[in-house]
């Protein structure tokens, strides 16, 4: 692949194209959440609400690279990292999609 990237592999890509997988509901999940918090830790409410179960959240020093989420009906806790979710589900980047949200919705208003 160019770039040195990795693809995924095909039954993950035809899940995805289905929408049907786990990760497509994740992500759906994260965008609808964001659409609606104003705040990370709302974000993280709102997310645990709807069943999934957040590790390493945090920021800071002691914290760790990737937050995770899990549902109940995952086996396994999916990373939300570039690799596994892609580049808008990292922890910083959800934070700056919801105050981008913000910051977007505040200038339509004034």
């Amino acid at each position: 692949m160019p770039n040195g990237k990795k693809g995924m592999k095909y039954n993950e890509w035809a899940a995805n194209k289905s929408e049907s997988s786990k990760k497509a509901q994740l992500r759906k999940d994260i965008n609808q959440t964001i659409r609606i918090v104003s705040t990370y830790s709302e974000f993280l409410t709102f997310m645990e609400a709807k069943g999934y179960e957040i590790k390493n959240a945090g920021f800071g020093e002691n914290s760790r690279k990737y937050i995770t989420f899990r549902s109940p009906d995952m086996s396994r806790p999916v990373r939300g990292s570039t690799k596994s979710l892609g580049k808008n589900f990292t922890k910083e980047r959800i934070k700056e999609r919801i105050n981008l949200a913000i910051l977007h919705l505040f200038q339509s208003v004034v």
